[in-house]
C-alpha cells in the first residue's frame, strides 16, 4: 500500500508542487512560509522549525528588435529564503537575483524578523521587514490575527505596509541589465480569509479577499487541500483577478517535510523544512526496544518544580506497550519507591505487555518485597554481584505514645465514633486494642496474598516455595540466582551488552517521537486528573517538608476541581485520591466541589494506596469509583478531642491563668480537659458529623441502605477487592485503565489528551515555613498534631488509623 501511495505522490509532486506563501490563506497557515503571510500564525505553533526555500519567478517579457529580427527575452527573479520559527521571536532572511538573458544577475536582500503570542486555538503576530538594495533600506510591516475558532472553521486578518519593488530590464546591443527600484510610496493592503474542514483534518477548504488600506477591493482567491493520508498534503489554489492556478504537494517523514510547487505562469519553487517535533508521517516511529530507567520515589503529584510522578510513568509505560512494533522492554532499578498499590498498577501494566508476546529484563542492585513483586513478572531478573534479595514478607511495627506524653505531661483526651475508629489509639492507649489488631491482620493477609501468589504463578512455581524463600532471605545475588529468586548475576556494564541495553531506545525519546505535532486547530478533548494527595486540610496544598507530609488543602483542591469543571475542552474529571483522611470541613467542601462538577461532566475516582475517612468522604461524591487489589479504604468514623499541655507547662514551671464567662469557654483550652458534660456535647456534635458522612456516601452509592451502610461504616478499613465487594467501590482498575474506560464512554478514545492538574502552582511558602516549625516532633507525631492545629476553630476530623508502607 504505502509503495502505491509513493508513486501515486510522486507523479503528483512531478506534475505539481506545494503552494507558495502568497498562494495559501491567512487563514490556515500551517509552516514558516505561509506563516510570513500572517504572523499570528507563529504564537500558535507547537514546534520549533528550520525552513529553506528557493523560488523562480517569471518577471518580465519583452519584445525587442535585434539586427533586424524581433524575439521575445524573458527574465527572472531567484528568491533564496530561510526562515526560523518558534513561538515567540522568529526570524529570517531572503536573498533576491534577478537572471538576465545573458546571464547577468541583480542582487538585493531583506530581513526580518516578528514577535507573537497565542496558543493553539488562535494568536496575534507583528512581522518587520528591512530590505537592502546597493546603498538603500527600506521597512515594511505587518500585524496578524488568527481564530481558529473550532475544529472545522478558522479565520485570519492581516495589515500590511511595505515599500513598492519594482524591477525594469535594460538591454543593449553590448550589455543588458536588471534595475530593482525601492520606491518611497507604501503599498497597504488588508487581507482576511475563512478556513472551514467538512471531514475533520483531511479536507480543508478556504477563501481570501485581497483588499486596498481605503477597503476598496482588489482581489481574492480560494483553494484548498486533502490529506488522504499522514504525512500528504495536496493542494490547489486559483487567483481569481489574474486567473492563475497553482497545486503543491508536501510530504512530511518524521522531522523532515519535502516542499515543490508549480503554477500555470511557469513559476516554481521548492524547498525542505526540519521541525523539532516530529510530523504526522507516512512512515510512523517503529522500536522494537524500549529502555527505562525507574528511579527513586513518583508521588501522584509532581514536586514543586515539577519533574517526575506516578500518573505520568504509568502513562508512559502504557503508551510503550499498546505500540505492537515494541517487542523488548529493558528495565534499570535504582531503589525505587512506590506504595504498594502503584507497584500493583506497574505490574499490570508489564503483564499486559508479557500477555501479548513482549520480552521484560530487569536489572536492580537489590530487591525487596515490593520490588520482587514487581520484577518476578520478568523473563530475565539480573542482579549485581554484590547485591542481594531482601524479600522477607511484609509485618507491620505501631509505635505506642502513651508512655512518652504521660512522662511530658501531655494528655491526650479524645472522642471517637465507630467502634473500629481507632486513629487515635496510639496516643490514648499503650497496646494495640483487639479491633486494630483485627484489621490489621485482615489487610496484611490479603497484601501478602497477593504478593506471594502472583509471584509463584509469574517464576511457575508453587506457593509453599514462595513462602519458603522468605524464610531464607536475606540472599546473596549467587544464592538468589541458585534458590531460582533471580535468573542472572552480572555487573551493570555486562547486562547493558548481553541485554542489548545500548541498542534500544530510551524511554524519553520513544515518548518524544511519539509526541506529534497535530493537524488539529482546537484542541484535542482532554480528561483531567485532579490529585487530592496526603492529609486534608483547609487552606492550601503543598508539598511538605523535612519530617511533614503533603496535605491536600481544601481551597487548591477546590480551585483545581471549578477549573476543570469551567474548561469546556475538559470532558471528564477524575479524582486521583491518595490520602488517609483529615478535616472533616474540609472534605465535606472538596466533595462538594466534586458534586456541582458532576453535575455537568463525569466526574470518576481512582483510589490510589489510600482513600480512606475523609478520602472516602470525597470519593462518595464519584459517578463512579475504582481501587486497586490493595488500596485502603473505608474507615467511615469520626474522631474529635485535643491534647491537654498542663503537665507539661508544670514541669517547664510554666502558670497559666486564665478567666472564662461561660462554662464552655474553655472547651477547647490546652490545659484543660473535658468536663463530663463538655464530652457529651463533644459527642453530640460528633454523632452529627457521622450521620453527615454516611449521608454523603448514601446520595452516591444507591446500591446501599442506611441499615446496610450502618455494618459496613463504625470505623471499619477495608482492602479494595473487599470494599468492592461490600458495594464500597464499583471496579477494581489502575488510572490508565480509568482514563481509557472514560475515554471510551466519552466516545473520545481515539483523540484524547491527560491534564495533569498540579496542586503545587500556587505555593505558599509562608505556610511551609510554618509546618517546618514542627521539626522537634516525632514524623507521626508531627502529621497527627499538624491536622489537629491547622485551624483553632477545627475539632472534627475523618481520618485513619494507621498509614502502610511496603518496603
Amino acid at each position: 500500500m504505502y509503495a502505491r501511495i509513493f508513486l501515486i505522490t510522486m507523479t503528483f509532486c512531478v506534475l505539481f508542487g506545494s503552494l507558495s506563501a502568497q498562494s495559501w490563506s491567512i487563514a490556515c497557515p500551517d509552516d514558516p512560509l505561509t506563516g510570513t503571510q500572517n504572523p499570528a500564525y507563529f504564537g500558535t505553533i507547537q514546534s520549533s522549525a528550520f525552513q529553506s526555500i528557493i523560488q523562480r519567478k517569471n518577471i518580465g517579457r519583452y519584445f525587442v528588435e535585434d539586427m533586424g529580427d524581433y524575439g521575445e527575452l524573458v527574465y527572472y527573479r531567484l528568491k533564496f529564503s530561510n526562515l526560523f520559527s518558534n513561538r515567540f521571536i522568529p526570524f529570517g532572511f531572503d536573498m533576491y537575483g534577478y537572471e538576465t538573458p545573458v546571464g547577468r544577475e541583480t542582487n538585493f536582500y531583506s530581513l526580518w524578523w516578528g514577535l507573537s503570542l497565542g496558543s493553539k486555538s488562535g494568536g496575534i503576530g507583528y512581522m518587520g521587514t528591512h530590505y537592502f538594495y546597493e546603498d538603500k533600506k527600506k521597512y515594511g510591516w505587518s500585524l496578524g490575527l488568527l481564530s481558529r475558532m473550532a475544529r472545522w472553521l478558522s479565520w485570519g486578518l492581516t495589515y500590511s505596509e511595505k515599500p513598492r519593488i519594482d524591477s525594469y530590464y535594460g538591454w543593449g546591443y553590448m550589455y543588458d541589465s536588471v534595475f530593482v527600484h525601492l520606491g518611497e510610496d507604501e503599498v497597504a493592503e488588508l487581507r482576511t480569509g475563512l478556513a472551514i474542514r467538512p471531514y475533520k483534518e483531511f479536507i480543508t477548504l478556504w477563501a481570501d479577499a485581497i483588499f486596498h488600506n481605503d477597503l476598496e477591493y482588489k482581489s481574492a482567491m480560494v483553494g484548498g487541500e486533502i490529506m488522504p493520508v499522514d504525512g500528504v498534503h495536496l493542494r490547489g489554489s486559483y487567483h481569481i483577478e489574474n486567473e492563475q492556478i497553482e497545486f503543491g504537494l508536501r510530504l512530511d517523514m518524521g522531522h523532515f517535510s519535502g516542499i515543490v510547487s508549480a503554477q500555470s505562469s511557469d513559476d516554481y519553487y521548492g524547498g525542505i523544512m526540519l521541525s523539532s517535533r516530529r510530523l504526522p508521517s507516512l512512515s510512523p516511529y517503529r522500536k522494537k526496544s524500549i529502555r527505562l530507567t525507574i528511579e527513586g520515589s513518583y508521588p501522584e503529584s509532581p514536586s514543586l518544580l515539577g519533574g517526575k510522578c506516578f500518573r505520568k510513568l504509568s502513562d508512559a509505560i502504557a503508551t510503550i506497550i499498546q505500540d505492537g512494533n515494541v517487542e523488548q522492554l529493558i528495565i534499570k532499578l535504582e531503589n525505587p519507591s512506590f506504595s504498594f498499590a502503584q507497584y500493583e498498577e506497574l505490574r499490570s501494566l508489564l503483564t499486559e505487555f508479557k500477555n501479548r508476546g513482549g520480552k521484560i529484563k530487569i536489572f536492580a542492585e537489590h530487591l525487596g518485597n515490593g520490588t520482587m513483586y514487581l520484577t518476578s513478572i520478568a523473563d530475565q531478573i539480573c542482579l549485581s554481584p554484590a547485591g542481594g534479595v531482601n524479600f522477607f514478607g511484609i509485618g507491620v511495627e505501631i509505635t505506642y505514645f502513651r508512655g512518652l506524653l504521660d512522662k511530658l505531661g501531655i494528655t491526650p483526651d479524645m472522642v471517637h465514633i465507630g467502634k473500629y475508629k481507632t486513629a487515635a489509639e496510639q496516643y490514648t492507649a499503650d497496646t494495640m486494642s483487639p479491633e486494630m489488631r483485627k484489621e490489621l491482620t485482615a489487610i496484611l493477609t490479603h497484601i501478602d496474598t497477593i504478593i506471594i501468589t502472583e509471584i509463584a504463578i509469574s517464576r511457575g512455581i508453587s506457593v509453599d516455595e514462595v513462602r519458603g524463600w522468605t524464610e531464607k532471605c536475606p540472599l546473596h545475588s549467587k544464592n538468589a540466582m541458585d534458590e531460582g529468586i533471580i535468573d542472572t548475576v552480572a555487573y551493570w556494564d555486562e547486562f547493558m551488552e548481553f541485554s542489548g541495553w545500548n541498542k534500544s531506545v530510551s524511554a524519553n525519546k520513544y515518548l518524544s517521537e511519539h509526541n506529534e505535532v497535530s493537524h488539529r486547530w482546537d484542541k484535542s478533548p482532554e480528561i483531567a486528573i485532579i490529585p487530592v494527595e496526603g492529609s486534608i486540610v483547609r487552606g492550601l496544598s503543598n508539598p511538605g517538608g523535612f519530617l511533614t507530609g503533603k496535605v491536600a488543602g481544601e481551597k487548591t483542591t477546590v480551585k483545581m476541581i471549578e477549573s476543570a469543571s469551567r474548561d469546556e475542552n475538559i470532558k471528564g474529571i477524575i479524582l486521583r485520591i491518595d490520602s488517609p483522611g483529615g478535616s472533616a470541613y474540609a472534605s465535606d467542601i472538596i466533595w462538594r466541589a466534586a458534586k456541582k462538577a458532576a453535575q455537568k461532566k463525569p466526574v470518576w475516582v481512582s483510589m490510589a494506596g489510600y482513600a480512606a475517612s475523609g478520602g472516602y468522604y470525597i470519593a462518595s461524591a464519584g459517578d463512579s469509583i475504582f481501587a486497586d487489589l490493595s488500596t485502603i479504604t473505608g474507615s467511615i468514623g469520626v474522631i474529635g478531642g485535643k491534647f491537654s499541655i498542663a503537665g507539661l507547662y508544670d514541669k517547664l514551671g510554666l502558670n497559666t491563668q486564665s478567666i472564662y464567662l461561660s462554662k464552655n469557654a474553655n472547651i477547647y483550652s490546652l490545659t484543660d480537659t473535658f468536663s463530663t458534660q463538655q464530652r457529651k456535647m463533644v459527642k453530640r456534635n460528633m454523632e452529627s458529623s457521622y450521620q453527615l458522612f454516611k449521608n454523603r456516601i448514601l446520595q452516591g452509592r444507591k446500591n446501599l441502605t442506611p441499615d446496610s451502610l450502618e455494618s459496613l461504616a463504625q470505623g471499619k478499613t477495608y482492602t479494595g477487592i473487599s470494599a468492592k465487594q461490600c458495594g464500597l467501590v464499583d471496579e477494581i482498575a489502575g488510572i490508565t485503565d480509568i482514563h481509557k474506560l472514560m475515554a471510551e464512554k466519552l466516545e473520545i478514545s481515539q483523540d484524547y489528551k491527560i491534564h495533569h492538574y498540579s496542586p503545587y502552582k500556587m505555593f505558599d511558602w509562608l505556610e511551609l515555613l510554618r509546618k517546618l516549625s514542627y521539626l522537634s516532633q516525632f514524623t507521626k507525631i508531627s502529621r497527627d498534631m499538624e491536622l489537629l492545629t491547622t485551624n483553632s476553630e477545627e475539632n472534627l476530623w475523618y481520618i485513619v488509623p494507621y498509614y502502610l508502607k511496603l518496603k
